[in-house]
């Protein structure tokens, strides 16, 4: 699959590195534009290419923002982001640190602002740190319903189209990790953002799964 990152920092990077290991053909980018992000992609093999914003979201059959959500004004037209799953991977966050006082989850936001894309909230929960170091990939020993073993650590899916929730669940599957639905988009990103009683918590597939209401997963 064609994945387009957006943001070149610690997460960006991180994720780009899991994906490219999982197989996939990435694109990198920044706000300073492709050469800023050259030495990173030439690190990650023949499989990640350095780009700027607006070839990250058109190369992509996924766009996952990996920016400071603070930051989501500078991205393109909402225009060039239809059609496309969004995979928002942000928080948000003050410059300084603080968590932005929301009248509603950050993900709504991000929603409204490419409405013809289909957002999905993933990877935001666990830092950049425990994404690379507990990635399990090798792991073939599913139970009979076809889902990830439980004690792979859960990445949290929200998001409001089937199709689109799939398909980022089969991303984290990809790159060793359990994905465990939290509902809506609304409803999900409430419980997956900072203050929520998910966020920070690394945790089993099989204990996260006990923390959702029954039919999620």
């Amino acid at each position: 699959m064609d994945i387009g990152i957006v943001g070149a920092g610690r997460l960006g990077e991180t994720l780009a590195r899991l994906f490219v290991d999982a197989g996939h053909e990435v694109m990198l980018s920044n706000s300073r534009g492709a050469w800023s992000v050259e030495d990173q992609t030439d690190e990650l093999g023949r499989h990640a290419h350095p780009g700027d914003v607006e070839e990250a979201v058109l190369s992509g059959e996924v766009v996952v923002l990996a920016l400071p959500f603070r930051n989501r004004e500078s991205l393109p037209s909402g225009d060039l982001f239809a059609g496309k799953i969004v995979v928002d991977a942000t928080n948000p966050y003050t410059e300084s640190g603080e968590v932005m006082d929301l009248p509603r989850p950050s993900s709504e936001y991000v929603a409204r602002q490419f409405p013809g894309a289909r957002v999905v909230k993933a990877f935001n929960t666990l830092d950049w740190e425990t994404l690379r170091d507990a990635a399990d990939p090798t792991g073939d020993d599913r139970p009979d319903d076809g889902r990830v073993a439980d004690d792979r650590l859960a990445v949290f899916v929200a998001g409001d189209y089937p199709n689109a929730n799939e398909t980022v669940a089969d991303l984290v599957e990809d790159v060793g990790f359990a994905p465990v639905e939290t509902g809506t988009l609304a409803e999900g990103s409430t419980r997956q953002e900072p203050g929520g009683e998910l966020y920070g918590r690394p945790m089993a597939a099989g204990d996260a799964r006990k923390r959702i209401p029954a039919g999620r997963n």
